[in-house]
């Protein structure tokens, strides 16, 4: 039997199985490199990147890879940056919690990517 980890009522769950697949988000300041880091994730060029500092990424973008060895699918989810240059604080918050409705089950992985230099 699970017991919930919180007191309030909710419903019970099943025990844990085997996901086939992980969810990972990326997070980071404008320009970082977090579409790059997801693309070398992917092992394609799927996200939109750029070598500039100005956003490239105006909404959470989802993109998936499967592990033809294991089977596991590959979530990634790439998110505008924080201190975007073009979007209000407001409009910066709406994205980064949209990865919500691409990951209904959970975050497996937070990528916070940092620009050395």
């Amino acid at each position: 039997q699970v017991v919930p980890l919180h007191p309030a009522p909710c419903a019970m769950v099943e025990p844990f199985q085997a996901i086939p697949y992980k969810n990972i988000l990326l997070l980071g300041k404008t320009g970082a490199g977090k579409s790059y880091v997801g693309n070398l994730l992917l092992g394609r060029e799927a996200l939109l990147s750029s070598d500039d500092f100005e956003s490239v990424t105006h909404s959470c973008q989802l993109e998936i890879v499967r592990d033809l060895r294991t089977g596991v699918e590959l979530r990634v989810i790439d998110t505008c940056g924080f201190m975007d240059t073009s979007a209000t604080p407001q409009q910066v918050r709406t994205s980064l919690f949209q990865f919500a409705a691409l990951a209904p089950t959970g975050i497996h992985a937070m990528v916070v990517i940092i620009r050395a230099g």
